[in-house]
């Protein structure tokens, strides 16, 4: 019974819920979206180029910020920034608490992977090998695995 009068109850609020939530939406963008996101996007860039440059330092001895001619808004606190390294192009986007990499050749900058698939790969790896990702991180292997990042 009690599931019941649960499931009815988010029946009976949802619709609600959206309509305010469409409303609240479009009225940010109209008022504010427009000029706001524009504004804040290079800012969120230039945070996420600062982290990655403190991070990752050998990208930037020889390679640097790929510099776009106009600056894509991306969804509510997403960040982006393109790095080029010698033949890679590495691509950091980062949002909702969640970083991705992804690499591509520089000579083709639209054929980009997931950085951790690729690296299996040279590896000869299966990305998916979760016993191998399990074993490396136990407390026996983990000072191993450690040393090598």
């Amino acid at each position: 019974m009690r599931k019941h009068n649960r499931q009815l109850l988010v029946e009976l609020i949802r619709p609600p819920v959206l309509i305010v939530g469409f409303v609240v939406k479009t009225i940010y963008r109209t008022m504010f979206g427009w000029w706001l996101d524009p504004w804040l996007q290079p800012r969120a860039n230039q945070s996420l180029t600062e982290d990655v440059s403190a991070n990752l330092p050998f990208l930037f001895p020889k390679g640097g910020v790929v510099e776009h001619p106009r600056i894509r808004v991306l969804p509510f606190h997403y960040a982006s920034v393109e790095i080029g390294w010698e033949n890679l192009l590495f691509s950091f986007t980062r949002g909702r608490q969640e970083t991705n990499v992804l690499v591509a050749p520089r000579h083709a900058p639209n054929m980009s992977y997931d950085l951790g698939p690729v690296i299996a790969a040279l590896e000869d790896r299966h990305y998916s090998d979760r016993q191998a990702l399990n074993t490396a991180f136990s407390e026996r292997d983990f000072p191993t695995i450690k040393q090598k990042f």
